[in-house]
Formats: structure tokens, sequence, C-alpha cells
């Protein structure tokens, strides 16, 4: 729909699912960070039950792009992928690392931890970071990097990043920098974060489960 000719995450996890069996890797989880939604991921897996896809993103009622109910949390598969497509829509549009803290902490990670993925794959788009002009959220470089370590427990560290989405170059370096951190290095993330979640991001937490 205009921001991609290739799904490289998408295209990965169908070449290893069915054409690297000797490989090993049967289940895949696909986080999608990037502030819009995930529309052509979640079309390409919508019925398939090794792969579980998660994509938070801004939705405002389906007035932010892509500006469709795809988004929404009753997206959630059809057939033997039923239950295998979770979508967290946030309804404002500047939600920071509290908000996505929480959905991982009550989401995310219990689901992942159901699922027990064999590797995950991250579409990491960047727009969601403070300072980017088109995402309007409020993502820090602690935050992701505390979203990514969070990930790195499951399917013993075996985590892909591909970079995707983001309009501020200083939001983009210092947002990767931060992930190829925590992926080089076990050091303690140093951080913090004293916000708490807009009353919205429980509301859609709720609506979610």
């Amino acid at each position: 729909m205009g921001f991609f000719l290739y799904n490289n995450v998408a295209i990965a996890t169908s070449v290893l699912l069915n054409e690297k069996p000797e490989l090993g890797i049967n289940k895949i989880l696909i986080v999608d960070w990037d502030v819009h939604h995930g529309n052509s991921t979640q079309k390409m897996f919508w019925k398939d039950p090794r792969v579980l896809f998660f994509s938070v993103h801004r939705h405002e009622f389906g007035s932010f792009y892509p500006a469709n109910g795809d988004g929404f949390y009753t997206m959630i598969g059809e057939g033997p992928g039923a239950g295998y497509n979770i979508n967290v829509p946030w309804e404002n549009g500047q939600c920071g690392d509290a908000d996505y803290f929480a959905v991982w902490d009550h989401v995310l990670v219990p689901v992942a931890k159901v699922f027990n993925p064999d590797l995950i794959m991250v579409s990491a788009g960047f727009d969601a970071a403070a300072g980017d002009p088109v995402g309007g959220c409020r993502v820090t470089p602690y935050g992701y990097a505390v979203m990514l370590k969070k990930l790195m427990s499951f399917a013993n560290g075996k985590i892909v990043l591909a970079l995707e989405g983001g309009y501020n170059l200083e939001s983009i370096a210092s947002s990767t920098l931060s992930c190829v951190e925590v992926l080089l290095d076990d050091n303690p993330i140093h951080g913090s974060s004293e916000a708490y979640p807009f009353e919205s991001t429980w509301r859609v937490i709720q609506a979610v489960y």
C-alpha cells in the first residue's frame, strides 16, 4: 500500500517454515512494533497456526493509516489460524514506554510463553519512537531495549530484527543502537520510565483479552 515493495519478515518466515525443514523451525512469533498495522503480514498468515502474529499500532478506531478495520482487536485469524493473530489497536496517538510495557507484560509475554516459538521475527519499525513526525508516539530507546530484552527470553534467544519504518533519522539511529546493544551485550539496561499508561491502554488490553 505504498510503503514496501517486499515484506521481508513475511517472506523470510514463509521460507523458513515451508522450504527449510532441516532447520527445525516449526513455530515463529512475528512481533510488529511498527506504528502502522502490519496488514499484509496478517493476511499472509491469516489461517496459519504455525505463525503467531502480534501487531501493536496506532489505530484510533480505523482513522490512522492504513485507515481500515484490519487492525482491530477482533481480527484474530480464521480456521486453523484462529487465535494466532493478535492486534493491539491504540486509541491514543501518543502512546509511549509505559503503554507498550503494559501490553508486553499483560498480553504478549503470557501468550508467547504458551506459544513457545522456535524463532522470533521483529518487524522493527521505529516510527513509534519519540520525535517521529509521522508516528506521533513516544517510545524511547530505553523502551525499545526493554521490549526486546523481554522477547529474548523466548526461543533460546533466537531473534531477528528487520529494520522497517521511521521518518526521523536521529530517532531511528538511537533506537536501533539501543536494540543492537541489547542483542550484543548481557549488561543491565540503563534507564527508567516513571510514566503511567493511558486509561485507554487498559481499555484496549481488556478488549484484546
